[in-house]
């Protein structure tokens, strides 16, 4: 599979205020609706902070081969928010509608110039993975066709950040690789705050 590992040195100064403004306003609303709503399956918050440091070190160290940025599976669409202060054209794509209207709370709350979808992050073509997945898992086909409300493709983003539950990772990196345009970071948070990046590379499959 043509994916490289690519070396990220993190973002380790202080976070802008603003930034640090988000994040604590984004854990309080998730620890109020997890508090109050019956729960969701497949929603797991990230961690932000360390999104921020990773993004942030993409960003300084002109790792992205451009400004167009989706999160997979946003939720509450921080890390597309984070996105968003760090001047990229930001997307965030989630499936559970519920998810969503916390999103665009947040959105709003803090001006933020992202779009946010409710959709599968599935493209057509893709459902076959979902065979090889397990019971544990946050990709569905069941949702609407977010691509088509974007009006884009997977291939014209240049970072695409996910979260997989452990043992998804194959599947998520299958998706990218089958889907995503040559030169594309995939950047995913595999919990324990380790994250990790890979670009796209060229195969012999691609068009020239």
């Amino acid at each position: 599979m043509p994916l490289e590992m690519t070396p990220l040195r993190l973002y380790d100064g202080p976070l802008p205020t603003e930034t640090a403004e988000l994040i604590e306003a984004a854990e309080e609303q998730i620890e109020r609706f997890q508090f109050t709503s019956p729960p969701i399956a497949g929603f797991v918050p990230s961690d932000f902070e360390l999104a921020y440091r990773a993004l942030r070190g993409v960003k300084e160290q002109r790792l992205s081969a451009g400004e167009m940025f989706c999160e997979w599976g946003c939720g509450f669409g921080v890390v597309a928010g984070l996105a968003a202060q760090l001047g990229w054209t930001s997307y965030g794509i989630e499936v559970d509608g519920e998810l969503i209207d916390e999103a665009e709370q947040l959105r709003a709350a803090f001006d933020l110039p992202t779009t946010l979808i409710e959709g599968s992050v599935l493209p057509q073509g893709a459902a076959s993975l979902l065979d090889r997945a397990g019971d544990f898992v946050w990709l569905r086909d069941d949702g609407p066709a977010g691509y088509e409300e974007m009006g884009l493709e997977i291939s014209d983003f240049d970072i695409v950040y996910a979260y997989p539950w452990p043992g998804e990772e194959e599947i998520i990196e299958e998706l990218f690789w089958r889907f995503a345009g040559v030169g594309s970071l995939l950047v995913t948070y595999l919990g324990a705050e380790e994250i990790q990046v890979q670009r796209r590379v060229r195969s012999s499959g691609d068009r020239r």
